[in-house]
């Protein structure tokens, strides 16, 4: 398949209890298996279980790493959302760490976006108020979770149509100085807010911009902003202002515009202001969901 075998073999059975059944998908520090849990063998329990490689050869690094997937592992187990999976498992084995978690049968946003010409505008306003709905979940828990890489491919849509928010890696707690970047450039470029782009004060604003470029991505078919380079992000994001409503796509609602320009303003401190602060933008999606 497009992600290769991933280093554990299909009727693998991972710490005697997972048996695995192929890949879903994965990058360069590791794979996403389909596997089934053992442990019901009266039921077919499919479970997905993430992988993470380790760096050769430097124990540091290696260290770094395990926090890092440790950190997600953790975050993941103390929610409880629809649209967030739920998490069963994690340990460390054969130096690689595991997390295992609920399969999710389905699509990511971006296969959905290369596969279909245009998607129905009530499809895309349900996935709107779910996708505003589960960050207003994570932005309001004891201690703000920013989850900072909002982008078609971590959200994936189940067969029953509904939203799944996924791959919580780069997700941290606001309270954590993490959150003013250093010198590394983590997440996605093309749904980056300019302060994330500049190293800034990332805030739950800064996950509000990528759900605004998301929006307008599906709405219209095409990226707001393209390019993958990091100079290319930075001047688009300076010099640029949202196209009109009916460039975005034709007889687009205004009350959809004025929540594009509630997301999409360049600077957090003016993004979703007024009557667009976040928690009034999630209750304008949850009325959008009972008045259609």
């Amino acid at each position: 398949d497009r992600y290769g075998e991933g280093t554990l073999k299909s009727n693998i059975i991972l710490m005697a209890r997972y048996k695995i059944l192929g890949v879903l998908g994965g990058g360069g520090q590791g794979a996403v298996y389909q596997a089934r849990d053992l442990n019901f063998p009266d039921a077919k329990r499919l479970v997905a279980i993430k992988e993470m490689n380790y760096p050769s050869g430097d124990p540091s690094a290696r260290a770094a790493t395990l926090s890092t997937f440790r950190r997600e592992a953790n975050i993941l187990a103390t929610l409880s959302h629809p649209a967030i999976p739920s998490i069963y498992d994690f340990f460390d084995h054969d130096e690689r760490a595991y997390l295992v978690m609920e399969y999710i049968n389905g699509s990511d946003l971006d296969m959905l976006l290369s596969k279909t010409k245009e998607l129905p505008i009530n499809k895309i306003i349900d996935w709107a108020i779910d996708l505003c709905d589960v960050l207003h979940y994570l932005h309001h828990q004891q201690e703000p979770i920013i989850f900072r890489d909002v982008k078609p491919a971590n959200i994936m849509v189940n067969s029953n149509g509904e939203i799944k928010l996924m791959d919580f890696g780069l997700a941290r707690r606001q309270m954590n100085s993490e959150l003013t970047q250093t010198g590394q450039l983590l997440g996605s470029p093309r749904y980056m807010s300019l302060e994330q782009l500049t190293g800034g004060k990332i805030s739950n604003k800064s996950d509000f911009f990528a759900v605004g470029c998301i929006f307008v991505e599906l709405l219209s078919g095409k990226p707001l902003f393209s390019g993958i380079d990091f100079t290319s992000m930075l001047v688009k994001r300076l010099l640029w202002s949202l196209p009109e409503s009916d460039e975005i796509r034709a007889n687009l609602d205004p009350a959809i515009y004025e929540v594009l320009q509630g997301c999409l303003q360049p600077r957090a401190a003016d993004r979703l202001q007024g009557n667009f602060t976040t928690d009034d933008l999630v209750r304008r999606a949850r009325e959008w969901a009972t008045l259609r």
